[in-house]
């Protein structure tokens, strides 16, 4: 959506289908129970909204590093559009978007260097930012704690300057791809000419049933700043579509435990809290970890690295949080999202029988170990 309030197709009055352009102007609609009434531009007849779905998502923000706007430079937009494979490609961002088309790349055959800020996966666990910044980095060119001071662009060559840990370096790529942050498409709505109200950050605000600040305008998505997954918007969807026209009954949306996965190698999945959370909270919790090669499928997959971390209250066994780390760890963390769904605790992960050899024992080990802390404390 590039500009006006855009409501997709609507029914207009004896008219059929059009596509309505113009904003929803404050103040100037009647409502009537759940619908929003305005006349049409230039005729007659009424356009009848039952409801607006907002759901416009956001979309890549670019970092202000002088030179960079007059530089041909990818987003993930443009880098997941791309035909032809670079030979050489700088990635700018150490979040899940940077680093997983930067190994797409690398796995295709560009030789990929990454520049990251600070760490790799930072809102991770730091047990697993740890892991995975060191198994990552033996594979990749990774450059942590890096000042970009300029990018230029010249006869088809990206040219970076950096200072990485103290040291000026001069970088040449072909391709340069920058994924390091991103913005609410709010601002390309025309929502200044409605009453939904946005916060601080540009993401809109809504109440408990998704809804806005206006009655019978909803949100869901990227665009409330929530959750960036399209597994959480498809459980907001999903929620929206029950309540208004199956159920037809108002009730508060509850989200389960959201989880998420890193698709690079090693593969990331964590739901729950983190233990920097924990602490931060000052929540009693046990923590245990136990690696991938302490299972017969990981020696049999001769894992040198990986690992599963467990975090439990201490009073109840309550699994608080799940992190895992090697291979299909998106698939190993469902075994934990289940759980959590459920208010499940160490004990019920103990009740189960783990087929052998398979992954899931890697979990299962783990809630042996916190087994035995919480017998001990």
């Amino acid at each position: 959506m590039r500009s006006g309030f855009q409501t997709g197709y609507v029914r207009s009055r004896g008219s059929g289908a059009r596509r309505d352009k113009n904003p929803i102007r404050r103040q100037r609609f009647p409502v009537y129970g759940d619908r929003i009434v305005r006349k049409k531009a230039g005729g007659s007849g009424d356009i009848i909204y039952i409801r607006i779905f907002i759901a416009a998502g956001a979309r890549p923000a670019a970092p202000n590093i002088p030179g960079l706007e007059s530089t041909p430079y990818m987003t993930s937009r443009e880098a997941l559009r791309r035909t032809e494979l670079p030979k050489s490609m700088i990635v700018i961002g150490g979040g899940f978007i940077a680093l997983e088309l930067g190994f797409a790349y690398s796995a295709f055959g560009s030789d990929v260097t990454f520049l990251v800020r600070n760490r790799m996966l930072k809102n991770e666990d730091r047990e697993i930012a740890d892991e995975f910044e060191r198994v990552f980095s033996e594979n990749h060119r990774v450059l942590l704690h890096t000042d970009i001071q300029k990018v230029e662009y010249s006869n088809n060559t990206f040219l970076v300057d950096v200072v990485a840990d103290g040291k000026p370096l001069r970088l040449e790529s072909e391709a340069l791809l920058v994924a390091a942050g991103i913005r609410p498409n709010t601002d390309l709505l025309g929502l200044e000419n409605t009453d939904v109200q946005t916060d601080e950050r540009g993401y809109i605000r809504v109440n408990e049933y998704l809804e806005t600040s206006v009655p019978n305008v909803y949100a869901l998505g990227d665009i409330l700043g929530r959750y960036f997954y399209r597994h959480s918007v498809n459980f907001e969807g999903e929620f929206l579509f029950r309540t208004l026209y199956q159920e037809k009954k108002r009730s508060p949306i509850e989200y389960p435990p959201v989880p998420h996965a890193v698709f690079t190698h090693p593969q990331v999945a964590k739901v729950g809290k983190t233990e920097e959370e924990l602490i931060a909270e000052k929540i009693d919790y046990i923590s245990v970890k136990n690696p991938y090669s302490a299972s017969a499928t990981g020696m049999a997959r001769l894992s040198d690295s990986g690992f599963i971390k467990l975090l439990a209250e201490k009073k109840t066994g309550r699994v608080l949080g799940a992190h895992a780390i090697g291979d299909e760890a998106s698939n190993v963390i469902h075994l934990f999202i289940l759980l959590m769904t459920m208010n499940g605790t160490v004990d019920d992960l103990l009740r189960m029988i783990y087929i052998h050899p398979s992954l899931p024992e890697i979990a299962r080990n783990a809630a042996r170990k916190a087994k035995e802390l919480l017998q001990t404390n």
